[in-house]
C-alpha cells in the first residue's frame, strides 16, 4: 500500500524539493510534465545526499504483477525496462509514482552534475566489472547448472564480482596502471566454492555458491583495497547492510521451493582453484562480457598476455 506522508516528517528535510507533479484541479489547467523513473533513478543514486540503500522500486511483471527490487540492485542496463518502473519508495512513503502523478524528490535543489564519462573518476556504469573469474577447467560443472537455470548465461561468464558497476571501458587503461600498482603486495590466494546459498526475493531466489578464501578473509580485503580505489564503484559493498558478499550467481528460482535442486547442485562441491589474476570485463552492445585486461596479484606489472 503506497502512502503519502508530509516530506518534512517522512523523509527528512535532507531530501530535496516536495513538488507534487499533478494538477491542481482546476479545469483547462495542464498538468506539469512528471520527471522519467531515469531521471529519479540518478538523482537518488549520485546525490551525497540521498542513501539510495533506504529506497526501493516497484515494477510491473507479466506473470506476478508488481514486484519490488532494492535501488541500490537495480541494473539500469538489465533485464526490468524503464516503462515497467511504477514507483519508488523509501519506507511507507512514495516518492515518485508513474500513475498518480507524484514526485517529491523534484524541486529547485537538483543533484550534482554527474563525475566526467571518462578517466578514473567516471560515474560507474553496469557495462563493466572488476571480477574474479575462475579458471577455465573449473568451469564445466558451474556452467551446466548455469545453462538451465540462469538467465545470465549468455551474458556472463562464471564470475565473482569485486566492482560492479564500474568505470567505463575507454577508462581501462589507466584503471590498470593504478590497479596492477596497488595489488603488487597482495600474493595468490587459495578460493574454494564450498556451499550452495540464497538470496531471497520477493517472488524467488537467486542461487549462488558461497567462495571460502584461504587465507581466511583474502577475498573481502583484496575487494576493500580494489574499492578504495574507485570509491564511486561502492555498489557491491552498499547493496546490503551486511556489506560485501562475494558470491558467484548461479541460478534463478520462482517462489521458495527448490531444496531439491540445491541439494543436487551441492554435489558438485568443492570446488578449489588459486586466484591469481583480477579481470577487467566489459560487453558492448549486444555482445556478452569479456576479458579485457587479466591483472596478476603480487607481480609488478599486468601480464600482456592476458589481454584481449
Amino acid at each position: 500500500m503506497v502512502t503519502w506522508l508530509p516530506v518534512a516528517i517522512a523523509l527528512g528535510c535532507y531530501l530535496p524539493g516536495m513538488a507534487r507533479q499533478e494538477s491542481s484541479g482546476h479545469e483547462g489547467e495542464a498538468r506539469q510534465k512528471l520527471r522519467t523513473s531515469r531521471q529519479v533513478y540518478d538523482q537518488i543514486r549520485w546525490d551525497p545526499r540521498l542513501d539510495a540503500a533506504a529506497f526501493v522500486i516497484g515494477y510491473e511483471t507479466r506473470a506476478s504483477g508488481t514486484e519490488e527490487i532494492g535501488l541500490p540492485s537495480f541494473d539500469p542496463e538489465g533485464d526490468i525496462p524503464w516503462h515497467r518502473i511504477q514507483y519508488i519508495r523509501r519506507g511507507a512513503t512514495t516518492v515518485w509514482d508513474r500513475r498518480r502523478r507524484v514526485d517529491l524528490l523534484e524541486g529547485q535543489r537538483s543533484a550534482p552534475a554527474p563525475p566526467p564519462r571518462c578517466g578514473l573518476d567516471a560515474r560507474p556504469v553496469h557495462r563493466s566489472a572488476l571480477a574474479l573469474i575462475p579458471p577455465r577447467e573449473a568451469w564445466a560443472p558451474i556452467e551446466a547448472i548455469r545453462q538451465a537455470h540462469d538467465r545470465h548465461v549468455q551474458r556472463w561468464m562464471p564470475h565473482i564480482n569485486l566492482l560492479y558497476g564500474f568505470l567505463p571501458e575507454a577508462a581501462f587503461a589507466e584503471a590498470r596502471s593504478v590497479i596492477a600498482a596497488a595489488l603488487r603486495d597482495v600474493a595468490p590466494f587459495e578460493v574454494t566454492l564450498d556451499d550452495v546459498r540464497r538470496f531471497q526475493h520477493r517472488a524467488g531466489a537467486t542461487v549462488w555458491l558461497h567462495p571460502r578464501s584461504e587465507p581466511p578473509g583474502a577475498l573481502e580485503a583484496l575487494q576493500a583495497r580494489l574499492e578504495a580505489l574507485f570509491p564511486q564503484c561502492s555498489e557491491q559493498s552498499t547493496v546490503s547492510a551486511s556489506g560485501f558478499t562475494p558470491h558467484l550467481s548461479i541460478a534463478q528460482l520462482r517462489g521458495e521451493g527448490g531444496e531439491a535442486l540445491v541439494a543436487e547442485w551441492r554435489r558438485i562441491l568443492p570446488i578449489t582453484f588459486q586466484a591469481r589474476a583480477i579481470h577487467l570485463i566489459s560487453r558492448r552492445g549486444d555482445e556478452a562480457f569479456a576479458i579485457r585486461h587479466a591483472i596478476p596479484l603480487g607481480e609488478p606489472s599486468p601480464d600482456e598476455e592476458g589481454d584481449r
